[in-house]
């Protein structure tokens, strides 16, 4: 199989993945021992092995599957994924199985196929009732995977961590208006929808809130060219522009936001703050994600404009 489509399945495998793991990071954060507890490595290793086989129509070989199980952990840990891998290896060869891993190994496993449309007969009743729950909630019943998540994951995880508490003591959607606010950006109620979608896809706090500042900057400078409004609009959001690299580089190094995101969130700050011929080019790049164009994320602080 071409390293490709490989890479192709590993990415669509992060990104199904991170699905319960941004409930449970965004509510409680993460334990300085989450990944070295045997439940949590069965969950994550099931899921992943389920997903890339879907994605793949089993068409990867040994060593592909070690691949995409390697760099999905790491993708999600931002830690050594060769070692977490390794890890799960070890235990998915115990006979018996340790309790705890397989329970993990198999919630991951419903939560994968659910994630993916596919379900076992003999887990119908489980299904049936999160799609119950997730109608009564206010949710649509497609939206179950959701409920399985939280029962099969999040809930043994805050028994295991002793969590259950924290979550009145933490509000991540506020913690991103916080980040906003103080680089000029006030969230709007779109914006607040997207804010606890990126959240619950495993996007940290920064991760989010830098998206959301991409696009809104996006957005400025493209009003600002389009309209050719007074010059001074240009100085003063280059000098916002700065203000949020300044921002990232830190959370990026505080280990608040991943390396490859930060690259990517920076670079396009930088080709935003300053004019050129491909300033509107690069803007509408960013806006090009129908997600982040469809309406106003956040509005900038109205002593930005000078006109």
């Amino acid at each position: 199989m071409f390293g490709g489509v490989r890479k192709k399945v590993t990415k669509q495998t992060i990104d199904l993945v991170r699905m319960p793991y941004g409930i449970y990071q965004s509510n409680f954060g993460i334990p300085a021992d989450f990944w070295q507890d045997k439940f949590v490595l069965g969950f994550f290793g099931g899921m992943i092995g389920i997903v890339s086989f879907v994605l793949s129509a089993n068409r990867l070989n040994l060593t592909e599957k070690g691949c995409v199980l390697q760099d999905t952990f790491s993708a999600l840990s931002n830690m050594d994924g060769v070692a977490l891998a390794r890890n799960f290896a070890d235990l998915a060869n115990e006979k018996p199985m340790q309790a705890d891993f397989d329970k993990g190994v198999n919630n991951g496993q419903i939560v994968a196929l659910a994630l993916m449309g596919k379900t076992d007969p003999s887990d119908r009743d489980l299904i049936e009732q999160a799609k119950f729950e997730a109608v009564s909630q206010g949710l649509m019943a497609n939206e179950f995977p959701l409920i399985l998540a939280k029962r099969l994951f999040v809930n043994p995880l805050n028994e295991r961590f002793n969590s259950e508490a924290q979550i009145s003591n933490s509000d991540p959607v506020l913690e991103v208006k916080e980040i906003l606010l103080e680089l000029g950006y006030k969230l709007t109620d779109y914006g607040k929808s997207v804010v606890e979608l990126s959240l619950g896809s495993g996007y940290s706090i920064y991760e989010t809130a830098s998206s959301i500042l991409v696009a809104s900057f996006a957005r400025n400078i493209r009003t600002i060219m389009e309209y050719r409004t007074d010059p001074r609009n240009f100085i003063s959001f280059s000098l916002l522009g700065t203000e949020i690299l300044k921002t990232l580089k830190v959370a990026k190094e505080q280990r608040l936001m991943r390396e490859e995101i930060w690259v990517n969130d920076a670079g396009a700050i930088g080709k935003l703050m300053y004019p050129s011929p491909d300033t509107l080019k690069w803007a509408e790049m960013v806006l090009s994600d129908p997600v982040l164009s469809h309406d106003i994320l956040a509005v900038a602080d109205e002593r930005l404009w000078k006109d």
